[in-house]
């Protein structure tokens, strides 16, 4: 606020009350200090405080010329500006400094600070407590060209919350967060909503949302219902879930430690399973291959001991014919030869005969048949399709055809991954 002064025309004699004798020497002593403020200040080759930036402590001040506080001492912790409330009781409310803006993109406080790799525009830091607290649609928002925002905290170097973000970060690194302890997170997101829209971290990338390095793990999720969740939303095209990769000769692209299912179709280049080795277990594996064919089959198979007549009957799930069609049988006699053993009678009510055996011999028999349950209806098996257009000229495996890897149809594009970051930023001085 300008503050007018008065003009110096000595006290009145006849003056209304007290009170008027007391702003009158109120005025006498301004105008006083401030003609004494300009003498001193020309003594020593400064210049006097202009009038229009006059501040009068303990009242409104109103005015549209820019206020400076300029501290021309060279003193490498020169303040230009410090403000301090001194009560140290319960005090909520309590503003060390206050800015305010009501202009639709005005900004409360702005710090700038324009030399040094380290130097700061903002800087908070308190004993107790948070050293910088932003609280609105963007809590804090920081534009530097190192860091943007940098938090030093023994619980949290940044802490934001708001009600469309709690932190936001502008730069080739928008957000980046550094743990010191040995249990400690680089970046912490929390979400107090539990809504199918409630996430602790989201991340959004023109290649990739989320990028993760670590000594023993990249990205680690933990959940009680889904820990990692993909999804590909794209509707054509090759797109994938979940992808992963090994670069090891002897690792695993994808590891499971329980159960899997697949709700679809699973394709392989091979496969079977691999124990420990029931006569070595200790120091070798048995692996047997899957059995390949160009159906979709069922297998079942047992053994049958011929009654008096050498027949029988063999019962077979209550689900089998529901579950199949195109039957297809085979038996074999143990202990002698069984020339005349024949299938008497195909399946019907889940059950088959056979005959021409001898009395009390025992067969081995296996029925093979097509599936035909709903899923196998909806999706039947193409054996020998085209490649799509943008598949031609790319392979599964390109190094067994002579081909680079370039075009290999199933692999990402290694050239886009961005630089890993080596060591963390550098630490602005406290």
């Amino acid at each position: 606020m300008t503050q007018a002064r008065e003009p110096i025309t000595g006290a009145s004699s006849d003056a209304a009350s007290d009170g008027d004798d007391h702003r009158t020497r109120r005025s006498l002593l301004v105008a006083a200090l401030g003609a004494a403020g300009a003498f001193v200040a020309s003594a020593i080759g400064r210049p006097a405080t202009a009038e229009a930036t006059s501040v009068v402590v303990g009242a409104n001040n109103n005015e549209t010329a820019q206020t400076k506080f300029t501290n021309t001492a060279a003193n490498a912790n020169a303040w230009a500006l410090s403000g301090t409330t001194s009560y140290t009781g319960s005090a909520s409310g309590s503003r060390g400094v206050v800015g305010t803006s009501n202009g639709q993109n005005g900004v409360g406080v702005a710090g700038q600070a324009n030399t040094g790799a380290s130097a700061n525009g903002v800087l908070g830091n308190a004993t107790h407590g948070t050293g910088v607290k932003g609280i609105g649609t963007y809590g804090v928002t920081g534009s530097g060209s190192s860091t943007g925002v940098f938090g030093i905290g023994p619980d949290a170097g940044v802490y934001g919350f708001g009600s469309t973000s709690g932190v936001y970060g502008m730069a080739s690194t928008g957000v980046e967060g550094v743990g010191d302890g040995t249990q400690g997170w680089g970046v912490h997101g929390v979400t107090n909503g539990g809504g199918n829209a409630a996430y602790g971290v989201v991340g959004e990338g023109g290649y990739m949302g989320v990028r993760g390095f670590g000594s023993n793990t990249g990205v680690y999720g933990e959940s009680v219902y889904t820990g990692v969740w993909g999804l590909a939303s794209a509707t054509l095209g090759s797109t994938y879930g979940v992808y992963g990769a090994s670069v090891s000769i002897q690792g695993y692209a994808g590891y499971f430690a329980g159960a899997v299912y697949v709700n679809g179709t699973l394709g392989k280049a091979g496969g079977g399973f691999m124990v420990d080795h029931p006569l070595a277990p200790a120091d070798k594996y048995l692996i047997h291959s899957f059995v390949e064919a160009p159906e979709r089959l069922n297998v079942y198979s047992g053994t049958v001991t011929l009654d008096r007549n050498g027949e029988a009957t063999v019962a077979l799930p209550d689900y089998f014919e529901a579950a199949n069609r195109d039957v297809r049988y085979q038996l074999t006699a143990i202990g002698g030869p069984g020339p005349n053993l024949h299938v008497s009678r195909e399946v019907h009510a889940n059950a088959f005969g056979i005959a021409g055996g001898s009395a009390g011999q025992s067969v081995s028999w296996q029925v093979t048949a097509a599936r035909q349950d709903a899923w196998a209806k909806a999706n039947p098996l193409v054996v020998e399709p085209d490649k799509r257009t943008d598949e031609r000229g790319k392979y599964l495996h390109p190094e067994l055809h002579g081909a680079s890897e370039k075009h290999a149809l199933h692999r990402l594009r290694a050239e886009a991954l961005p630089a890993k970051r080596t060591k963390s930023p550098a630490r602005p001085p406290a």
